[in-house]
């Protein structure tokens, strides 16, 4: 359990590191995209699960033994939800859809934590590495694209502006 408390704390401070550039985006106006502010996030939160795959393989692990280990150890997990809501606080100003920040969240864990915990089998059999830096930047680059999906408005619910 101690091992499982500190990989959650390097955790969340590797993500608060990670989505600190989407929180600046949502507090300054400083002309810097939305895409690029999320492709820092997700580029940052799928390196620290690159460079800690014990973190991913004690979860699997624990996950398989009915989860008991990870009910029971203090683990903060805010830094994402923050970053969200403070995306989502600003949606009205900023042009964006008022989305649900628990859907974004799972939409970024979804797409970078379950495909590094397949590597050796979903990935292997779409002929994905992530370790391979053209693949990995293709990956980050779709998350991305998912998570403007949820977040942007489209044309329609801007008054049908091309």
């Amino acid at each position: 359990m101690a091992v499982l408390e500190r990989l959650f704390a390097e955790r969340e401070a590797a993500t608060r590191e990670a989505f600190s550039p989407l929180i600046a985006w949502a507090e300054e106006d400083t002309g810097g995209s939305l895409r690029s502010a999320l492709t820092a996030a997700v580029d940052g939160y799928l390196r620290f699960l690159q460079r800690r795959p014990a973190f991913a393989r004690l979860i699997q692990r624990d996950q398989l033994d009915g989860g008991k280990r990870l009910l029971a150890v203090t683990r903060e997990s805010r830094a994402m939800a923050d970053a969200f809501s403070s995306l989502r606080k600003v949606a009205h100003v900023r042009g964006l859809r008022s989305f649900d920040r628990d859907d974004a969240v799972l939409v970024c864990v979804s797409l970078t934590y379950s495909p590094l915990t397949q590597s050796a089998t979903f990935l292997t059999a779409l002929g994905r590495d992530l370790e391979e830096p053209r693949t990995r930047r293709r990956h980050v680059a779709l998350v991305v694209d998912q998570l403007l999906a949820l977040i942007e408005k489209r044309s329609s619910e801007r008054g049908g502006e091309a």
